[in-house]
């Protein structure tokens, strides 16, 4: 999955990168519920909030609070973190760029008092900073009118009340990273008019003008301006940028604006560091600044945050700030210069430690996170779920997949997680530590990510791996994978689905299948049934660091189902046009399926493209699509009046209330029986004393499948006696 908080996407969400590989890395079957207005088969969550889909993912971003140099908290507190980045303060007063309500991200204020408001709608914005009277806010945005049909982005202004919307700039090139003088009269930018010179800064009036360039001469790029704070003469003028000559020294801040000129802004040993990223302190001495480089033992090769030292002649070297295991992207000074603190843009999870391994900047730990169904408000729960393998996104060798074939002490994407049938817990699987190293386990937590708790599930061995979990839609059994023992590859023992009582962990069954077809796998238990929908779900992701274009997908069902044919975007022959993909983007496409007759065969999916493609073996998908025909029979097959006739199902969906009606007849009140997790039931049907002899029809109907009769059930009279009734005379 993918998000950005700026211009190009460069901000990426999802776990995949490095070169093109194109990936159906699953088909899958599931049974929904059957005809329209049938009952449903589980309650409902309370529709108290907008629909949220759970998944495990890397790369979540949000604000924290700097509480030491080795540590940093949740700006907003314990609980699910929002997307949150590119935090700038005045004061107590923190303005930042968030996903929280639209799929795009928004500008937002958050006041002293910590409270939050929404600024702007329907923008895709970035790099908030507040005006020096505190009254405005100017960021950038992505607008219409760039070259060959593209977006480019404009700066804009907006009151801290949400009102006044203005728009500064109106071009066909971006402009980017808007910063106001602290006398309130002059608005300077990063633009790129001149795409051979690159992006340069630029000023102009805040009252409109025309723009002058404030760097050219040094050739290289300049970004990122930011003012002084100060409303002084010795400080109004001064402007910090960052510099980059060239991707072999890499970025290096400057100041403009003093008496000697476009000059370096450190000095002594950080003048020769990769620095950027500058935030002016409150008295407006001195910057607080991130860098790779460091003269400390600082774990990990990724930003650290430093702050220059306030007199340079006596003391040259900068003061660490913070070294965490997790990547900063921005930093901004809150409060006031004594008492303050700093405020950075990071990583939600920290970089997992692993024993041996040097930390690095790609190490990262995948945790459960949600996003509403229309891609906004994506959150990190803060649950881990495993390290992922840093060679997941620089691999080039098509033979390995690090994703799924990791090093040691790293954790393959073999995770699953789903919502019980209420809404109110998920249930995930995560790795841990156990008996001989990495072990994968299944626990719950609540629709937020709180109150984390390993399931109790019976008879597991201490290097067994739990995985693949899914509920009954009553949400009394958990059906999942059990690899005994667990592992990688050759590592992996057999693996057996199972089914547990959910509340107790106790093993009720095991799901045996067919002679000849394998035990163990990917669980996906629950069979479609006839006179019930079924979708088939094709997923195709582009896992590497190039475009996938031209590709298509052919699709493969058995013959004779029932449906709503080829979806959008196929033709007849079922042969579906996809959009090109972006590394780590997916695109899915479901083919909804009415099966109207029993039967097992295969759905399968191809992919072409007409792009390159690394590795053609693993464009190619099947899957087995098992359809059901409940069936009931009567024991006995006669009663009479006043009698009690067992009905046994056999191949019903698992857990669905299945209620029984006469035809003719009267029919006698009774609560609905529940299928067991083999698809079997036993219920009863009164035949009432004033009830008319003769033949009937028994039908049993529900949701998820057609309803099913069991046609010459006869009534006799107190005369004709059934099998082995023997009444007094």
């Amino acid at each position: 999955m993918n998000g950005t908080a700026g211009p190009g996407g460069q901000r990426r969400l999802g776990r995949f990168g490095a070169s093109l590989l194109l990936l159906v890395p699953l088909l899958a079957v599931t049974a929904a519920s059957g005809p329209s207005g049938a009952q449903t088969a589980a309650p409902a969550a309370a529709p108290t909030a907008p629909a949220r889909v759970t998944y495990a993912g890397t790369g979540h971003r949000s604000l924290g609070r700097v509480t030491g140099t080795e540590s940093s908290d949740p700006l907003f507190g314990t609980g699910p973190a929002h997307y949150d980045v590119q935090a700038t303060a005045l004061g107590d007063t923190v303005v930042f760029a968030s996903r929280r309500d639209e799929k795009r991200p928004q500008i937002y204020l958050r006041a002293p008092d910590g409270s939050v408001r929404k600024l702007t709608s329907g923008r895709d914005a970035a790099h908030p900073r507040l005006t020096p009277d505190g009254g405005s806010v100017v960021f950038d945005s992505a607008e219409p009118g760039g070259p060959d049909g593209k977006k480019q982005r404009d700066l804009w202004l907006v009151h801290t009340d949400g009102s006044g919307l203005t728009r500064l700039t109106d071009t066909p090139y971006n402009e980017q990273s808007p910063t106001v003088s602290a006398d309130g009269q002059r608005l300077a930018y990063s633009a790129n008019p001149d795409t051979a010179a690159g992006p340069q800064i630029y000023a102009r009036p805040l009252a409109g003008g025309y723009p002058t360039a404030l760097t050219g001469p040094l050739g290289g790029k300049a970004t990122e301006p930011v003012f002084n704070p100060v409303k002084d003469a010795a400080h109004r003028d001064l402007l910090a940028y960052t510099y980059t000559a060239d991707s072999r020294t890499g970025p290096r801040l400057r100041r403009l604006g003093g008496p000697d000129g476009d000059q370096p802004l450190l000095a002594g040993t950080a003048a020769q560091w990769q620095t950027h990223g500058a935030a002016w302190m409150p008295d407006g001495n001195g910057v607080l600044f991130l860098s790779v480089d460091h003269t400390c033992s600082c774990e990990g090769g990724w930003n650290h945050v430093w702050r220059s030292p306030a007199n340079p002649d006596q003391h040259p070297d900068p003061d660490l700030v913070l070294s965490e295991n997790r990547d900063v992207s921005s930093v901004t000074w809150v409060g006031a210069q004594d008492g303050g603190y700093p405020v950075v843009e990071r990583l939600s999870a920290p970089a997992p430690a692993v024993e041996g391994v040097d930390a690095t900047p790609d190490q990262r730990v995948a945790t459960l996170q949600d996003v509403r169904m229309d891609g906004s408000d994506p959150r990190d729960l803060g649950v881990p779920v495993l390290q992922e393998d840093p060679k997941a996104d620089t691999n080039d060798d098509p033979a390995k997949d690090p994703l799924f074939q990791p090093t040691a002490g790293y954790d393959p994407w073999t995770e699953r997680q789903n919502y019980t049938p209420d809404g109110r817990r998920i249930v995930v699987t995560r790795f841990e530590n156990g008996g001989r190293g990495r072990i994968e386990r299944i626990w719950t937590t609540d629709a937020d990510g709180t109150d984390a708790v390993a399931m109790p599930l019976a008879d597991r061995g201490p290097n067994d791996w739990d995985t693949d979990p899914t509920f009954s839609p009553d949400g009394k059994y958990l059906a999942f994978t059990r690899t005994s023992p667990g592992g990688v590859g050759d590592a992996s023992g057999p693996g057996r689905i199972l089914i547990a009582d959910a509340s107790t962990g106790a093993i009720v069954h095991q799901v045996v299948p067919p002679n000849g077809q394998q035990a163990g796998g990917d669980a996906q238990p629950d069979p479609g049934y006839v006179g019930g929908r079924v979708v088939v779900t094709y997923t195709v992701r582009n896992g590497r660091n190039a475009l996938a274009t031209g590709l298509r997908l052919r699709i493969g069902l058995p013959a004779g189902i029932p449906g709503g044919g080829p979806p959008p975007g196929c033709d007849r022959s079922w042969l579906c046009a996809l959009p090109d993909l972006t590394p780590g983007d997916s695109t899915v496409v479901r083919v909804v399926l009415a099966p109207d007759h029993a039967l097992t065969g295969r759905a399968t999916g191809v992919l072409t493209t007409t792009g390159t493609d690394a590795n053609p073996r693993d464009n190619k998908a099947s899957t087995t699509l098992r359809i059901l025909q409940p069936r009931i029979i009567a024991v006995p097959p006669i009663g009479k009046p006043g009698f009690v006739t067992s009905v046994r199902g056999k191949d019903f969906p698992p857990g669905v209330p299945v209620r029984f009606t006469w035809k003719p007849g009267i029919t006698a009140a009774a609560a609905p029986t529940r299928p067991g997790p083999d698809g079997t039931f036993i219920g009863q049907l009164l035949i009432l004393a004033k009830d008319q002899t003769g033949t009937r029809t028994i039908i049993a109907s529900g949701p998820g499948f057609s309803p099913v009769k069991r046609d010459h059930f006869l009534v006799v009279t107190g005369s004709v006696q059934p099998p082995d009734e023997v009444t007094r005379r």
